[in-house]
């Protein structure tokens, strides 16, 4: 099924909205990549579990190209599919991952302790926040999510309430991960001086580069796998989907004098970005600009 495209024309059309559709356009082509490559794997690695030839090489093949795909997965889906293929919409998609010793029930004992969060060893640009027993888990998001706004950070309860992941833009986790420290009162964590935390990420929905499928036992590790990772991805193709279609209807209505200005800066804006895009980019965007009715620029060469 082709993904709908906006059809009312680029004289609507403003630079967010041209992002947005383009990165939904780059989300959309990797998901039928990865749903295609999924597909092609799950039956060879279904034959070899069944006892039935397979061609020498081919599933260590299939597997290489998947593990390639995934790992490009942040630049080829414009940043908007995280680890889980959850797409992000108009942000950036956000790294999960826990931070030891600050869980639920360690945040919710102890008594009072200021925590003190700094990245990159930097002093000057420390964060800090007063926690306390027994503190709801909204109020406890709420403090960290204040502190934490300039390492861009944030937490939120689960489904049951608890604070179990804080997230992070993705392009930001590696310095979260390699250099972010904390110093308390010595109750959750020591005084003086800063001490690193092992930020933990989520385990992606799929590793295809960890398979081990040279024997029955790791083909079998493999597949629950694949087939959660083939239905995420049908379900992220659906809200990419609606995002398009949405886009399509924020488009739909008539055309006004002042669409000659917004055709301009469409044009001025489509070439910057065009100007330095990599190959993925310009696919993605260049279908968003086909089936543009002539009644469109017919309408907008006769305005004044």
């Amino acid at each position: 099924m082709a993904a709908p495209t906006p059809r009312q024309g680029l004289g609507v059309w403003a630079p967010e909205l041209n992002a947005k559709v383009a990165s939904a356009q780059q989300a959309l082509a990797f998901l039928d990549e990865l749903s295609s490559q999924l597909q092609d794997v799950k039956a060879q690695l279904s034959l070899k579990l069944a006892g039935s030839y397979v061609r020498e090489g081919a599933l260590e093949k299939q597997q290489h190209r998947l593990a390639q795909l995934w790992k490009d997965r942040a630049e080829h889906s414009g940043h908007r599919l995280d680890a889980q293929l959850a797409y992000s919409g108009d942000t950036p998609a956000r790294q999960r991952f826990r931070i030891r010793g600050l869980d639920q029930q360690s945040l919710q004992a102890s008594g009072q302790e200021t925590l003190v969060f700094s990245l990159n060893g930097a002093p000057r640009h420390t964060m800090s926040l007063r926690i306390e027993a027994g503190l709801p888990p909204a109020a406890l998001a709420g403090r960290f999510n204040r502190a934490l706004v300039p390492a861009g950070i944030q937490v939120s309860p689960n489904a049951q309430g608890q604070l179990d992941y804080f997230t992070v833009p993705e392009s930001q986790w590696p310095q979260v991960r390699d250099s972010l420290a904390i110093k308390g009162d010595g109750k959750r964590f020591p005084t003086g001086q800063f001490a690193r935390v092992r930020a933990e990420p989520e385990p992606a929905i799929i590793d295809p580069g960890a398979w081990e499928l040279d024997g029955p036992s790791g083909l079998r590790q493999a597949l629950p796998q694949i087939v959660r990772a083939a239905q995420q991805s049908d379900a992220a193709r659906a809200e990419v989907l609606r995002s398009l279609a949405d886009a399509e209807h924020s488009l739909s209505r008539p055309e006004t004098a002042g669409d000659v200005a917004a055709v301009r800066a469409f044009a001025q804006s489509f070439e910057e970005q065009t100007r330095t895009a990599n190959y993925p980019i310009l696919s993605a965007v260049s279908p968003s600009l086909l089936g543009l009715p002539r009644y469109r620029i017919d309408s907008l060469l006769a305005l004044p």
